[in-house]
């Protein structure tokens, strides 16, 4: 059974804090320690309202992932006239999966049946991770959570891609996905119900959020470690001599690399290619042109291994 909590009329800060009741979409890949920008660890302390609902607060890229979000739909229904595409304002709530959320961008009828469309904005750094009909995983398993709670065997992922490319990617309602979506989302509301923070991930973001939860202390307290953490002491002491080790030898490797380096340019003079065995050399002028730094022209080193013929 699917519970439907309408969001006309909600506030941004109602929304936010009804996302609070589970899982979301967005939230998957940080919960399966597979997003670089966020850790298991920030889902876990907004979800437990460590972190505050801030309802003035949006980045650049979510403003203009709002703006931006009812014309790329335009746009999809415009090159697909036989689908119906309509929005669906309620946060979706499956019976069968209690702590998972589906906020969807848009509802589509294709025939008899009923599949969704996320609406994405993506940046030119991005735009190599859509190459070759790729699609990020991110966005992946954010589609296929929403297919878990829907039940749905399909979802479109409609991008602009640098404000000016429009792309469309299809995917499928995969089993074995789905199956380990629910387990791992399960295991991790089970820790936010028991107020039991995830493991760390050595990720910068873990760190951050680390600062945040425990921001000063408590002048003179002194508590005694459990002994199951002498793994955990043992661990970091190693690892910390060798990273103490690399970097006492990393300015002496450094320092060789560079006497390399500086031979080959000695030997290439004035000219911008140069070849030795399967290896291309470059030496060639640059120029930046005046932007956010002064304009400048400098020679860029750059080695190649040429295919063999």
């Amino acid at each position: 059974m699917i519970e439907k909590i309408n969001t006309l009329g909600m506030s941004r800060e109602e929304w936010l804090e009804a996302r609070r009741r589970g899982i979301g979409g967005s939230d998957v890949s940080a919960i399966l320690g597979l997003n670089p920008y966020r850790s298991s660890l920030s889902i876990y302390m907004d979800k437990t309202g460590v972190i505050p609902v801030d309802a003035e607060s949006m980045s650049e890229q979510a403003y203009w992932g709002t703006v931006l979000e009812e014309p790329i739909a335009r746009r999809f229904a415009e090159k697909h006239p036989e689908l119906t595409v309509r929005r669906n304002n309620h946060i979706l709530i499956n019976s069968d999966y209690p702590f998972a959320l589906a906020n969807i961008d848009r509802e589509v009828r294709e025939g008899d049946e009923t599949c969704g469309l996320e609406i994405k904005t993506v940046g030119l750094r991005s735009a190599k991770f859509w190459e070759d009909d790729d699609v990020p995983l991110a966005y992946v398993l954010q589609v296929s959570h929403y297919m878990m709670v829907t039940g749905w065997k399909k979802f479109y992922i409609a991008a602009l891609v640098g404000g000016q490319k429009y792309i469309e990617r299809t995917i499928l309602r995969d089993e074995n996905i789905i199956a380990t979506l629910a387990k791992r989302e399960q295991e991790f509301w089970t820790m936010v119900q028991t107020l039991t923070p995830p493991e760390a991930d050595g990720s910068v973001n873990y760190a951050e959020m680390l600062k945040a939860l425990y921001p000063e202390a408590v002048k003179g307290k002194t508590i005694n470690l459990p002994s199951d953490m002498s793994g955990t002491l043992d661990g970091y002491l190693s690892l910390d001599a060798l990273v103490k080790d690399a970097k006492e030898n990393l300015d002496e490797v450094t320092r060789k690399r560079d006497m390399f380096k500086q031979e080959l340019i000695k030997a290439i003079g004035d000219a911008e290619r140069a070849v030795l065995g399967n290896t291309e050399i470059t030496y060639k002028n640059v120029s930046r042109p005046e932007h956010m730094v002064k304009a400048t022209t400098f020679r860029q080193f750059r080695l190649k291994q040429l295919k063999e013929e």
